[in-house]
């Protein structure tokens, strides 16, 4: 069994719903998995994980929701080799961003790491249980060397 985080933002009933969705599908793949919100988050809760999801709604003019500030500061220093990661944004220039963050950390992003969702309300729950499953699956071949 793989340990998973799911840290989002900002914790509202709108992005738990998402968040919880990404949580159910990963548990679905035989993951471990721990939900937070990205005020509460900070670098040990993601230590533990072989796989690490990002969930993040803008606000104002911030590409990244201000509660991943100090989550994104951490993760300057932090090397995630081999570990399968994946960003839910709401925007482009949000995803953009969060890779920007992560760009020096090593995590794994592949091509299909990234998951737009322009509208978080309308947020479809098959298409974010394919895209959990598609990272889950990657993890498993890095993790049996395929």
């Amino acid at each position: 069994m793989f340990c998973a985080v799911v840290i989002y933002a900002p914790d509202d009933a709108q992005m738990r719903r998402i968040a919880s969705t990404l949580a159910e599908a990963a548990t679905g793949k035989k993951c471990s998995v721990t939900l937070k919100p990205a005020g509460g988050a900070a670098i040990p809760a993601l230590a533990g994980a072989e796989l690490i999801i990002f969930a993040s709604r803008p606000e104002g003019r911030q590409d990244i929701h201000p509660d991943f500030s100090e989550l994104v500061r951490g993760l300057a220093g932090v090397n995630l080799a081999g570990r399968v990661g994946g960003i839910l944004a709401t925007s482009p220039k949000a995803l953009s961003a969060f890779k920007a963050a992560l760009k020096d950390s090593e995590l794994i992003l592949g091509e299909d790491g990234c998951l737009l969702v322009q509208d978080a309300a309308a947020a479809d729950r098959g298409g974010l249980f394919r895209w959990v499953e598609a990272l889950v699956d990657r993890l498993h071949k890095i993790a049996h060397g395929r």
